[in-house]
């Protein structure tokens, strides 16, 4: 990372680059990185304001709509009855 950081680093510090934890402020004392701010903040500082971020979530959990049915579907029961044996033996790790 030296070579990358070349006329950026301020100090010639021993304890640049040993692995140690600095804060986001000593960092930019040090050269290490350019700035400080808000991941979005700065992406549209670089990259314009039309940059649209798209926000990744995890699922969470069963919806009728991630089964791809609408409002007031009915699920078959036996769609139900596999759910429940599938987490009865989840539990015992099968």
């Amino acid at each position: 990372m030296r070579h990358r950081r070349a006329g950026k680093l301020k100090e010639d510090n021993p304890d640049l680059f040993t692995g140690a934890f600095l804060t986001g402020r000593r960092a930019k004392e040090l050269g290490l990185v350019d700035g400080l701010g808000h991941l979005p903040e700065v992406l549209r500082q670089k990259f314009g304001e039309k940059l649209v971020i798209k926000t990744i979530s995890a699922p969470r959990g069963w919806s009728l709509q991630r089964l791809g049915l609408g409002a007031g579907a009915e699920i078959p029961e036996s769609f139900i009855a596999t759910l429940e044996t599938r987490a009865l033996w989840s539990r015992f790790g099968l």
